[in-house]
């Protein structure tokens, strides 16, 4: 799908024509759009790269216009999937300062961005508000990875299967996504700082540092999460040992103390002559004995703590 940008909507609307449009977003492009995109100057292999989910963050000079490969996270649909990836997101600055933005998925990102407010100073300093609405929407999905480890920590406390783990195993998973994504964003800020100087106004670079300290607050607390996290897989893993161990000591002492009455049945359940077996309280002689048994050995397990 195709959008551009409308500065008195103040979003990213479908329009017939995209030849006058400032930014012209793309989504998932297919074959027809991308025919449309090219007749407008854009390089097919540029949209290849954009929509490549194995590309990391970089900057780099494609037949006169500046290729930026971003990435943001997104939350996938599939059942099995992590609960978040990072996706590959692709700007284009054309030789004519207009300005092409393309990603495999909907997000969130661009639609802040073309909230914001008219139409930019230039188009460096859209890429910059992309840049910083991407580490904004890093930190949204690091909070709700937080919140959704907190509940599982609850659940972990009295687990004594391996789910809860493994699901904190598939929250790691989107972290290191998120960490090894602002690291490569960060890296790309610095070749981004020299690559593009000559053409960056003094507010650009200003917005250039804002972006730099955002994505790198993110990235720090997207590796304290992650730090985090591993330390807890590793302290819950014990305690579901733990939690186990428990169980099959209770059980074990559950066994022990039933083991004695059954020895005093078992003797004088057998078929030969036995001392008081004709009396008439012979068998609630037997039951009380049984009882008694059980509880002494109840009770000494208990002096030496192993129930």
């Amino acid at each position: 799908m195709l959008f551009s940008y409308d500065p008195d909507r103040r979003a990213l609307v479908e329009r017939p024509t995209h030849s006058t449009s400032p930014w012209i977003h793309a989504i998932d492009p297919s074959p027809d759009e991308v025919a449309v995109l090219v007749a407008l100057g854009v390089d097919a292999s540029d949209l290849e790269h954009a929509l490549d989910p194995d590309e990391v963050a970089r900057v780099a000079t494609h037949g006169g216009h500046e290729l930026v490969i971003l990435r943001l996270p997104f939350r996938p649909s599939e059942p099995g999937e992590l609960p978040f990836r990072a996706a590959t997101a692709g700007v284009v600055v054309l030789s004519d300062r207009r300005l092409l933005t393309v990603s495999r998925y909907p997000s969130e990102v661009f639609e802040r961005v073309a909230a914001r407010g008219p139409m930019f100073s230039g188009p460096w300093q859209l890429v910059l508000f992309l840049i910083e609405e991407i580490a904004d929407s890093f930190l949204r999905h690091l909070r709700e990875v937080d919140a959704q480890v907190e509940k599982l920590e609850g659940d972990l406390q009295e687990s004594l299967r391996n789910r809860e783990v493994l699901e904190l195993l598939r929250y790691q998973k989107s972290l290191v996504h998120f960490t090894t994504s602002l690291s490569s964003i960060e890296l790309m800020l610095e070749r981004l700082a020299r690559h593009a100087a000559p053409s960056l106004t003094e507010e650009d670079r200003a917005q250039l540092e804002d972006a730099r300290i955002e994505v790198r607050q993110a990235r720090e607390m997207c590796g304290v999460s992650e730090n985090i996290l591993s330390q807890m897989m590793d302290a819950f893993a014990s305690i579901i040992a733990n939690n186990l161990n428990v169980v099959m000591k209770v059980l074990t002492a559950a066994t022990v103390i039933l083991s004695l009455p059954m020895l005093v049945a078992s003797v004088y359940g057998m078929n030969v002559p036995l001392p008081g077996q004709h009396h008439p309280a012979a068998f609630v002689t037997v039951v009380i004995a049984c009882v008694l048994l059980s509880l002494g050995g109840a009770f000494l397990l208990r002096r030496l703590r192993w129930l």
